[in-house]
């Protein structure tokens, strides 16, 4: 399905009260959440790429467990995936990892946040034997406090108002 990021009723959040499964191109900003597990299906990568030219778009991947690269035909050959990451009680992992055949290089761009750390392969020594190898890159769009995606969980700065002074 489409949804219209431009809408003015959107908040830019989609939730699932189930699975969520994503895979995909991201125009504008976004945040998908699930209240189990976020499946990724194959890529999910920015209309306009932040590595090689200005982008405003910005994807959050919420779950409430896990975040899971599925073990399907179209990850077993490479996943980008170009989004902020946040898995409250489990963690980011493929699925698999151990048994799957070698699935190439699991990239991305964007930030991890993850109660446990989860695995996406096995090696022997250096050589990947199962799952994928891994190829992070923090977006360092995320270092300034005011970029993220919409109602994405994390630090904000409190704004105070004055209610009220005394002068003597």
């Amino acid at each position: 399905d489409s949804v219209s990021l431009n809408d003015p009723s959107f908040n830019g959040v989609i939730m699932g009260e189930q699975r969520v499964y994503v895979e995909g191109k991201v125009d504008g900003k976004l945040s998908i959440l699930a209240n189990t597990d976020v499946y990724i299906t194959n890529d999910i990568t920015y209309e306009h790429n932040p590595q090689t030219t200005s982008s405003d778009d910005v994807l959050g991947l919420i779950a409430e467990n896990n975040l899971i690269v599925a073990n399907n035909a179209a990850n077993n050959s490479n996943c980008v995936i170009q989004a902020a990451v946040f898995s409250r009680t489990g963690s980011f992992l493929a699925e698999d990892y151990n048994s799957r055949g070698i699935a190439g290089e699991l990239q991305l761009l964007g930030s991890i946040v993850q109660d446990e750390r989860g695995a996406v392969g096995t090696f022997s020594g250096s050589t990947l034997t199962s799952g994928f190898s891994k190829r992070y890159r923090f977006d360092g769009r995320f270092s300034d406090p005011t970029y993220r995606p919409p109602y994405f969980p994390g630090y904000y700065t409190p704004t105070l108002a004055i209610a009220n002074w005394w002068e003597s």
